[in-house]
């Protein structure tokens, strides 16, 4: 618990800071300890904490027509999807998110590379093609941020606005998925507990994430949490085979 509670609160810290990447970042780094099947449920209760504090840290900029239009019906309509792939894969779905982990490191190292900060915009087919992908990974992994991000970025404004808006997104999202652990019975006493022990690292988190957000500049934090997310991705790879 104490590895998974500095794993959480690293990985919650990046989610403050940037906006995403939270809970893939824990997962990377959590399941070198368990397996996804155990612990997406231990996690996706946490993580309601950290988006709850953050959408009302920012409460006054949350871009809620972006958000209700566009972002979360294309999302919803994926995550069944992917709640079944879960449900299905079980333990078998370590490989595929290693190398999702891998990939999505290897795309924020190349965006660093050629400082391209700041999101296009893209068309509305192009747009909604991968908010759908993101709600299908969003359900199997409780992460699809880095698909919103690259679909939508653009046009979520200054920082604050991205950072509040999408927490309200992971919040809104991650009450269905904690809804469907409910149904299919991964979340009980146990979890729960596990996920109790975590809250503090997760407050802690929020606390010292506003801080961070307005001193760090974002290309060494965002450079930071790509390779973070390489070396779990590695990691994960290296103790499948």
């Amino acid at each position: 618990m104490i590895w998974l509670a500095a794993a959480v609160f690293a990985a919650f810290l990046a989610e403050a800071v940037a906006g995403f990447g939270g809970t893939i970042l824990a997962l990377g780094l959590g399941a070198q300890l368990m397996p996804l099947s155990v612990l997406l449920p231990v996690l996706v209760p946490v993580n309601l904490v950290l988006s709850a504090g953050m959408a009302w840290q920012g409460r006054d900029v949350i871009d809620v027509r972006l958000l209700g239009r566009r972002i979360l019906p294309a999302m919803i309509i994926g995550m069944p999807l992917g709640l079944l792939a879960y449900r299905m894969a079980g333990g078998g779905l370590r490989p595929v998110f290693a190398g999702l982990v891998v990939l999505l490191a290897v795309f924020e190292l190349v965006k660093i590379a050629t400082r391209r900060v700041v999101v296009v915009r893209r068309a509305p087919v192009a747009a909604g093609g991968l908010l759908f992908l993101g709600g299908v990974v969003h359900g199997a992994y409780g992460t699809g941020g880095p698909l919103v991000v690259l679909a939508a970025g653009g046009e979520l404004g200054d920082k604050r606005a991205f950072r509040a808006t999408l927490a309200v997104l992971w919040l809104l999202l991650n009450c269905v998925l904690l809804a469907g652990f409910v149904l299919d019975g991964h979340i009980g006493r146990w979890s729960l507990g596990q996920s109790a022990r975590l809250v503090p690292a997760a407050l802690a988190a929020i606390l010292l994430g506003e801080r961070v957000a307005a001193r760090v500049p974002e290309r060494p934090f965002r450079l930071m949490v790509a390779l973070l997310l390489g070396a779990a991705g590695v990691l994960l790879m290296l103790r499948g085979a």
